[in-house]
């Protein structure tokens, strides 16, 4: 008599053989179950430094420098900032870390505000060097302004020098001594600081600056001192403090310049729209250029106009941005000169092929994804090596792990849709102040739970479905926010679109109510929207909680580019019971979430 075991691989394929190879009479059937778990296919080596030393004693590469004299750091023509070579940066880099060390800067926090310039850098770079850990805080109301220096718990406060009455408000909220506010303005000459203008310039020694060091660090202080605290996207309540080592930052840097440089390249000049304060304008508008030395030009906020004349006079290679700007681009700037532009790069948002494809044809250059978290960095890129031809995110980059589980944490089979967790040795410290929903962001055996609804297929390319916290269940089928946008978008009047959850009457369960921006020419109703939804698109594709059609969508003031989905809820809050009488109906209806 023979015993038969199914043994599915390779999963368990090593453990059965081993387990049953004592035994006797026993047939073995191997099945293939390939599960969700994949490892990037490349492991880098990271320098276990300081953040400075890493930027500044060595390139990324010898090849393909800008001369000596050329300024890397570039401010837009006409403007009262001036730009920087590398050896003026390091320059004021050190003079101002030995400066601000004189004021006791070390272990401390230093909060940066307001629409960013190019001395911002200056700032956030000679704070670190000074042995302080730095926030960067994007424009804001005064009263979020005061709370976040409150949750930073900032030493020091920096502000741009049109934001002064602003600063010192919050500041007086949040006892900060006016001793510690300094105005960013465009001047770098040592003055004192006089009556209502605290100048950053007061805090530079250039006396003896030059011969300071910053503290190098070991392997251990460089994974475990905090260089920056960067907002969360606070999606789903306040904004959170994830507190970025310089070991983490470095890593972060080094993948992304791996990506990058996979196919040769010339001389790199960067625009960066990605706002500062977000992890995406930090590695992509000052990191990963600084090292490489490319160029990058730094401005504040711009319409589509001044943008595009920037690009034209700049001529930059390479342009980063989130996914609104793309499409405001492809519509409203068809004609633009873009032809010094080699690729683009954008995140903070589902990006369509369509929409990438629409780039391309418009513009002339490909536009490729990123995705990633505030947490961890950027995990997922496009391969500029590897055409693609759906709405794929790309490849994990190097030395990540990643996993689709279902809801009980165990792996699903490849092309399944789960939560995306993974574990990556660059991730954050935890947030500030705040250990409960540090730990709720991991697994006892390390891995991260992104909150990400992703699938993988068999050639390791990564697909995103929908944040869990916006999936809907819609007559028994489960339908994510970014899936209801993406279909939206296929109306020729639509041009963006963001779902969010709200509550209706009647239902136990949030349902999808859109944010619509249409072409300004289109004279599109909601009932004809909701027709055209009932003909053209699959029946759990609807917006049970209604639509509304605005002129520009809000974006989150936490830096990251993403639609402000707080801002949305609360403006669905307010206006949801007044138009109930306009949600869809009739066939729509059925569509109700049913037992």
């Amino acid at each position: 008599m023979s015993t038969s075991f199914i043994v599915f691989y390779p999963f368990d394929a090593t453990t059965a053989l081993l387990g049953f190879g004592k035994l006797q009479n026993v047939e073995i059937t191997y099945v293939s179950y390939e599960l969700a778990i994949v490892r990037s296919k490349d492991q880098i080596h990271t320098p276990s430094t300081d953040l400075l030393s890493y930027l500044f004693d060595s390139p990324y590469s010898e090849h393909n420098q800008w001369p000596s004299d050329e300024p890397l750091f570039l401010s837009p023509p006409g403007s009262k900032y001036p730009s920087y070579t590398f050896e003026q940066i390091k320059k004021l880099v050190t003079c101002f870390a030995s400066g601000l060390d004189r004021l006791g800067s070390k272990g401390k926090r230093v909060a940066i505000y307001g629409d960013s310039n190019v001395h911002f850098q200056i700032v956030l770079l000679g704070a670190l060097g000074a042995g302080a850990s730095v926030n960067m805080c994007p424009t804001c109301p005064v009263q979020d302004l005061a709370f976040r220096i409150q949750q930073l718990e900032a030493d020091f406060v920096f502000f741009s020098s049109d934001e002064i009455d602003k600063a010192y408000a919050a500041a007086a909220d949040s006892n900060i001594p006016k001793e510690r506010l300094f105005s960013i303005d465009h001047s770098t000459e040592t003055r004192e600081a006089q009556g209502n203008d605290p100048s950053w310039s007061s805090i530079f020694n250039f006396k003896d600056g030059l011969s300071f060091q910053w503290k190098r660090l070991s392997d251990e202080e460089s994974k475990n001192t905090t260089a920056l605290y960067v907002y969360t996207s606070g999606s789903t309540g306040i904004p959170k403090l994830a507190a970025r080592s310089h070991y983490g930052l470095i890593g972060n840097t080094e993948q992304l310049l791996f990506c990058y440089n996979g196919s040769n390249r010339g001389k790199g000049s960067v625009f960066c729209s990605f706002k500062a304060a977000g992890i995406g304008g930090i590695l992509f508008g000052l990191l990963t250029p600084l090292k490489a030395r490319y160029k990058s030009m730094f401005i504040g906020q711009c319409n589509v106009e001044t943008y595009v004349g920037l690009v034209e006079s700049f001529r930059p290679t390479y342009l980063s941005m989130p996914k609104y700007m793309v499409q405001e681009l492809v519509d409203h700037a068809p004609q633009a000169d873009f032809s010094s532009v080699t690729e683009i790069t954008v995140g903070g948002a589902m990006v369509p092929f369509s929409l990438r494809e629409m780039w391309s044809q418009v513009h002339g250059s490909p536009c490729y994804v990123v995705m990633g978290l505030t947490e961890v960095g950027i995990q997922i890129s496009s391969n500029p090596l590897r055409p693609v031809s759906d709405n794929t995110l790309g490849q994990l980059l190097p030395n990540i792990e990643a996993m689709v589980v279902d809801r009980s944490g165990l792996p699903v089979q490849r092309n399944q849709c789960g939560e995306l967790w993974t574990k990556d040795p660059f991730r954050m410290k935890g947030y500030l102040n705040n250990p409960a929903q540090t730990a709720e962001m991991f697994t006892s055996d390390g891995w991260l739970r992104t909150g990400d609804i992703c699938k993988v297929n068999e050639r390791d390319d990564w697909y995103f479905i929908g944040r869990i916290k916006d999936w809907f269940n819609i007559n028994g089928n489960h339908v994510s926010a970014s899936e209801i946008e993406s279909a939206l978008l296929k109306h020729s009047s639509i041009i963006d679109a963001s779902v969010i959850p709200v509550k209706v009457p009647g239902d136990e369960e949030s349902v999808p109510r859109g944010f619509l921006i249409k072409e300004q020419s289109s004279e599109l109703t909601l009932e004809e929207l909701y027709e055209w939804m009932d003909k053209a698109l699959a029946p759990k594709i609807q917006l049970l909680g209604g639509a509304e059609f605005l002129d520009v969508l809000p974006l989150s003031n936490t830096g990251n580019g993403k639609p402000d989905r707080q801002a949305l809820k609360k403006r669905a809050a307010k206006d949801l019971q007044a138009s109930l009488g306009s949600l869809p109906h009739q066939s729509s209806k059925k569509c109700f979430k049913m037992d």
